[in-house]
């Protein structure tokens, strides 16, 4: 009896090692991916020019920084080293910030015109910046932040670069990564 009891302790004090693992043995689903958490997840950088807007006047009345210059939906769920695809708008810029960034933490004093448009300005803080989407152009483009982006759990914070829509229409977004 006390050499079974021995035994099995041993059994289980082997099966108990440090494993790679998230959760349970080879083949199980992780946590994230058993709550539904997908992997990756896309957002709207802005809106496509004449979507918003009346004829009453003033005929932009509605096409201010409230409606155009926002990030849709304003924040998402992904699991640990999955990715976001960004379908970003003219004039807009996606940088994406480590975990515990804050809004107020950006410099908005550092910034360098906008080739395209040098009559703005746009941000360039590279301080907890982990990835930079490209340029502002005139013409929509779609963007996926590269591999490893998001490799830790936190609350990613996501801005446009473009300061005036950062500032004034506070825009920016958060990625949540389980």
């Amino acid at each position: 009896m006390r050499i079974t009891v021995l035994l099995t302790s041993m059994v289980l004090l082997l099966g108990c090692g440090d494993t790679d693992e998230p959760t349970g043995a080879i083949g199980e689903p992780s946590l994230a991916t058993a709550a539904g958490i997908p992997t990756n997840a896309s957002m709207v950088f802005g809106a496509e020019p004449g979507a918003h807007g009346t004829a009453f006047p003033p005929a932009t009345h509605d096409q201010s920084f409230h409606s155009v210059d926002k990030v849709f939906p304003r924040s998402v769920n992904i699991q640990r080293d999955g990715s976001v695809t960004f379908e970003v708008h003219e004039v807009h810029q996606v940088a994406v910030y480590a975990p515990g960034t804050r809004p107020e933490d950006i410099d908005v004093s550092q910034v360098e015109p906008i080739p395209v448009l040098p009559t703005l300005d746009r941000i360039t803080d590279p301080t907890n910046r982990l990835a930079l989407g490209p340029d502002q152009s005139f013409s929509e483009e779609t963007w996926t932040t590269p591999p490893g982006t998001f490799s830790q759990p936190g609350r990613y914070l996501v801005i446009c670069t473009t300061t005036v829509h950062f500032v004034f229409a506070r825009m920016y977004a958060w990625v949540i990564v389980q």
